[in-house]
């Protein structure tokens, strides 16, 4: 079962393999404590611990939606991520950055151009 498959069955009360494993960040200290002990500097743990379905936080710059979309498209290839803004956007994102963080995740995930309602 793969981490799409297990939170759709966990979403609809299925049977499933395990419980979705989702981490909401890392502390600093623990990632420098990892990175002391082998794990890759910069790299991404939730690739490495197989954690499901990660939430995203859209950055604040054009530049840094787009460095997160490209970040994210290995999870998204795996079918381990399932594009949501739920609680991560904070509410001082202003819309421009959140229409852009929508495009950018279509064009680099291969999804359907957006429409906007008005």
């Amino acid at each position: 079962m793969n981490p799409q498959e297990r939170f759709h069955a966990t979403m609809h009360y299925q049977p499933r393999d395990r419980c979705p494993i989702v981490e909401f960040g890392f502390w600093p200290e623990t990632l420098l404590t990892w990175e002391q002990d082998g794990f890759p500097k910069g790299g991404d743990p939730r690739l490495f611990i197989g954690m499901d379905a990660p939430w995203v936080v859209v950055p604040d710059h054009y530049y840094g939606i787009t460095r997160e979309v490209k970040r994210l498209a290995p999870l998204v290839e795996e079918g381990g991520y399932i594009p949501t803004t739920d609680h991560a956007v904070p509410p001082n994102v202003p819309l421009q950055n959140y229409r852009h963080y929508i495009h950018e995740a279509r064009r680099v995930w291969g999804q359907h151009e957006v429409r906007y309602v008005r």
